[in-house]
């Protein structure tokens, strides 16, 4: 019942485009069910296989944490053919690429200011991914607050009435 159950939220989360793990909690509990029937099933063989179950639980538990490593922790060289297929499964890490480098190309706009600009300039970006980093590392290269209609980035309100330079991240130039 509870595989079943999973299959519409997993259907919905497909077909609208939603992150593979949006629904993750419910693994554990599908993985959890799916052990309790192949223990059934074990119990049902002649000669009782215990040590073998036990192996096979435990490679399967093993293979699980290897997979998972290698396809959700940055531990896979940058444009590697194992660094495409994690970026292929997930497009976090390459979200997390050139922070700083983004920064400091903004922090280079932004100091060629006059100075009387700077007070009235505010940085707009695009995405969460660029207004995450501008956010982040924005007050080690002194950058004004970043302004975003980016996911909770909204959460901080209208920008300031005193705005009267942008730094645009993100928009393509006809925007």
């Amino acid at each position: 019942m509870l595989a079943y159950m999973y299959l519409l939220p997993v259907t919905i989360f497909f077909l609208m485009h939603g992150r593979g793990y949006y629904p993750a909690p419910s693994y554990v509990i599908l993985i959890a069910a799916g052990m309790m029937t192949f223990n059934n099933w074990i119990k049902t063989l002649k000669p009782k296989p215990e040590l073998i179950y036990l192996s096979l639980s435990w490679l399967a538990i093993l293979a699980g944490v290897i997979i998972g490593a290698l396809t959700m922790l940055p531990i896979a060289p940058i444009n590697s053919a194992l660094w495409k297929f994690s970026s292929g499964v997930h497009d976090n890490f390459s979200e997390q690429l050139g922070w700083r480098e983004l920064n400091q190309h903004v922090a280079n706009v932004y100091h060629t200011l006059p100075a009387d600009e700077k007070s009235r300039t505010e940085i707009l970006a695009g995405n969460y991914g660029e207004a995450g980093a501008l956010a982040l590392y924005g007050g080690e290269f002194n950058l004004p607050q970043v302004i975003s209609p980016a996911n909770s980035f909204w959460l901080q309100g209208a920008p300031a009435a005193y705005i009267d330079e942008l730094i645009v991240v993100g928009y393509d130039r006809g925007c």
